[in-house]
């Protein structure tokens, strides 16, 4: 089943958005990275920057089941997830899931577009062209919007 994952991290995210990618790669069939984007904290104060990114992945796992995943992928980089406060916090990673074949769209695609660190890096994957109400500057990682297949060798950065 295809799946659009949302990636977010402002605490080292060019140490915890590659590792989460190299997981990927070696736990799902497919893995297509989309563009990262800086853009500054949203719904939150904080004075780090954000990178947030798109990735579409094939699995044989449940919606329930790839949640579980991502959560504890997060945990592993440091997020404390039961803090009472955990969504307004700085994190590590920060992934959701966005589209699934078997359950659609999660929001809507107004809701989505109405936040641009988020529908910018799903329209890199989508190749949907939308109006964005303000500029993001984007991260480059050289295998971006590849097919990675199952096992590639190592993520490279531009920077």
């Amino acid at each position: 089943m295809k799946y659009i994952l949302a990636i977010g991290s402002n605490i080292r995210p060019h140490v915890h958005v590659r590792q989460v990618l190299k997981k990927m790669v070696h736990t799902f069939d497919e893995v297509r990275v989309g563009k990262f984007f800086y853009s500054p904290a949203y719904g939150m104060h904080s004075h780090r920057v954000f990178w947030n990114g798109a990735v579409s992945i094939e699995s044989h796992l449940s919606p329930e089941a790839l949640k579980v995943i991502l959560c504890q992928w997060e945990k592993e980089s440091g997020r404390n997830r039961e803090h009472p406060k955990c969504s307004l916090r700085d994190r590590t990673l920060d992934m959701d899931i966005i589209w699934g074949a078997s359950c659609g769209w999660l929001e809507s695609i107004a809701c989505l577009r109405e936040r641009p660190y988020v529908w910018l890096p799903i329209s890199s994957l989508l190749d949907l062209k939308g109006g964005v109400c303000e500029p993001l500057h984007p991260v480059f990682f050289s295998l971006s919007g590849k097919v990675l297949g199952r096992r590639p060798r190592t993520l490279l950065s531009s920077r």
